[in-house]
């Protein structure tokens, strides 16, 4: 079985980045999925003021023709400049517990930016 990487480009694939977790944590007690509206919030340019100096890139990993992971890679250019340090910084992690498909996704976020 193989992973498949896929950028998000669309409202599509917009909406199952921000349904993944959802999924990923129905019936699980102890881990309620994280709100959606959020998420989106936080995700959108114009809502979110860190966009005005950062850079960033949504993926989604596809096993069996189903979604099985996301990850957002990002760049924020006023901490590289502050410290002089132009590291890349992920977020929005979430897996199926499967090791090829997290490495899958953190290999897509390392060379995105």
């Amino acid at each position: 079985m193989s992973v498949r990487i896929e950028h998000v480009a669309s409202a599509r694939g917009r909406r199952r980045f921000l349904a993944l977790p959802r999924r990923i944590y129905a019936g699980d007690p102890h881990r309620p999925a994280p709100l959606a509206v959020l998420a989106r919030q936080q995700l959108d340019p114009r809502r979110n003021a860190f966009w005005r100096h950062a850079d960033g890139a949504l993926f989604l990993a596809w096993r069996n023709g189903a979604v099985a992971g996301r990850i957002c890679a990002h760049i924020d250019h006023a901490f590289a400049a502050h410290w002089n340090d132009p590291v890349g910084m992920f977020g929005f992690f979430e897996c199926e517990h499967n090791r090829e498909t997290a490495c899958a996704l953190f290999d897509a976020a390392a060379v995105s930016q």
